[in-house]
């Protein structure tokens, strides 16, 4: 697995337990984030520039605490949507998504303008559903779906190599 999971679910781990979320919860939450990340590794295109030999892959990991839950976002140049496909019994991955579903009280992506992708998802910070169980759409093209004010926002830029 590329050098960026890891790292990745140690700064959200460190981000959680200073905003004292639970443990139970912190782990989801860094189930998720290795999800969102494992999957932005893996499939986001890597940017285009004739002087590099090694492929490397940007993203940008942001966490958020709102009134009742974390906001969890991956964003990188990939403009492609997730899409749920079925695993077969024998498959070693291809349920990421699956695991963000049966984790996570609402998820969704969508494209920014600047080109790429937003993939993000909320965890209930008690353990119940989120407030709303609608999803929140953006309010515009490649703005975040935040419905819940200003949120204490936690970025990580990663780079996988």
């Amino acid at each position: 697995m590329p050098r960026s999971v890891s790292p990745s679910r140690r700064h959200a781990r460190e981000v959680l337990t200073s905003w004292q979320v639970d443990p139970s919860v912190a782990d989801t939450l860094v189930l998720v984030v290795s999800e969102l990340v494992t999957n932005a590794v893996q499939h986001a295109a890597p940017p285009t520039a004739p002087h590099r030999t090694v492929t490397q892959r940007f993203f940008e990991l942001a966490l958020y605490a709102l009134a009742d839950h974390v906001r969890v976002e991956v964003r990188d140049k990939d403009r492609s949507l997730p899409v749920h496909a079925a695993a077969s019994d024998y498959a070693e991955g291809g349920r990421g998504m699956e695991i963000v579903q049966c984790c996570t009280c609402r998820w969704g992506a969508y494209r920014v303008c600047t080109g790429g992708k937003v993939v993000w998802c909320d965890v209930g910070l008690d353990g119940s559903p989120c407030r709303s169980e609608r999803p929140v759409p953006a309010a515009r093209p490649g703005t975040p779906p935040h419905e819940d004010g200003d949120p204490t926002v936690s970025t990580w830029p990663g780079l996988s190599v």
